[in-house]
């Protein structure tokens, strides 16, 4: 499976710092969220960005693959990612890169599925599938995003649609999916965390960090 982490976040609830870039237990977020993909999938990821490709090309040091859309759009940056993640015919996983999880949710993965964490009321992964193109829903406040893993089938399935559609990538590809819950894992804040705010940031260091602050050097 190949991996595409999104890394165009502003940061506007993190004090203004793009979220690539913030600070995260002495490594930028981005590099752990990078070393957590590569840990799970054994894979090099593509970073897509939309500013500052070169300081992070320079961060990440042949971690990852960067490109920058210099400002194109979140839709533009998935259509890019897939088109590049999709050319030797593998399965795609796509994840924001503001999540952070156990690599074992990564690792058991399968490749016609997703994985998201709902919001923690929920206490639960799912796994939601039709025709082995899956969305995950969202994380938090998110209606879609979070993780999304497409079959290698799907892939040039979701490159036409993205292509031709307009808006967010979400409202590209939502006509492709009706959802049929098809698998469910328990699930806390201890496993995965989307942060969006400072009060997620702290919820990851204090529950999440202890268990994955092996994968950061």
């Amino acid at each position: 499976m190949r991996a595409v982490i999104l890394a165009g976040g502003r940061g506007e609830r993190l004090a203004g710092e793009p979220k690539a870039f913030l600070p995260f237990s002495g490594v930028p977020l981005i590099t752990l969220v990078v070393r957590l993909v590569r840990a799970a999938l054994e894979c090099r990821p593509i970073v897509i960005t939309d500013c500052r490709g070169l300081e992070l090309s320079d961060i990440l040091r042949g971690e990852a693959m960067v490109f920058d859309t210099f400002g194109a759009g979140t839709r533009e940056a998935v259509l890019m990612g897939l088109a590049l993640a999709g050319r030797d015919g593998q399965p795609v996983l796509l994840m924001h890169g503001d999540v952070l999880c156990m690599p074992r949710i990564l690792y058991d993965l399968p490749e016609d599925a997703a994985v998201v964490l709902y919001p923690p009321e929920a206490g639960k992964v799912s796994a939601h599938v039709v025709d082995g193109l899956v969305l995950g829903l969202g994380c938090g406040t998110w209606q879609y995003g979070g993780l999304l893993a497409l079959s290698s089938d799907s892939v040039p399935v979701a490159i036409e649609a993205l292509a031709r559609g307009q808006g967010e990538y979400w409202e590209a590809l939502r006509p492709l999916f009706a959802l049929r819950e098809i698998a469910a894992w328990p699930c806390s804040h201890e496993d995965l965390v989307d942060i969006d705010t400072a009060a997620d940031s702290l919820r990851a260091h204090r529950d999440l960090w202890p268990r994955i602050k092996s994968y950061a050097h």
